[in-house]
């Protein structure tokens, strides 16, 4: 997607890899709710959040930049 500011980000392999496998067991597993099956991704100016739910179970990562 495009950002709205031209922000850019950089985020090593391992660290990416890390953060959606901690953050991805929590995200709904059938598409009855499919605003729920995915991990979103917050990057701000010093970190980026990772985040899924299944509206019973919230996983939550910070990475830092």
């Amino acid at each position: 997607p495009t950002t709205e500011n031209g922000t850019e980000m950089e985020i090593k392999a391992e660290e990416l890899k890390k953060a959606l496998e901690e953050t991805v067991f929590a995200a709904a597993r059938n598409e009855i709710r499919p605003e729920l099956s995915g991990v979103v991704m917050k990057i701000g100016p010093n970190e980026t959040v990772f985040a899924s739910t299944d509206s019973f179970r919230l996983a939550e990562r910070k990475v830092k930049e």
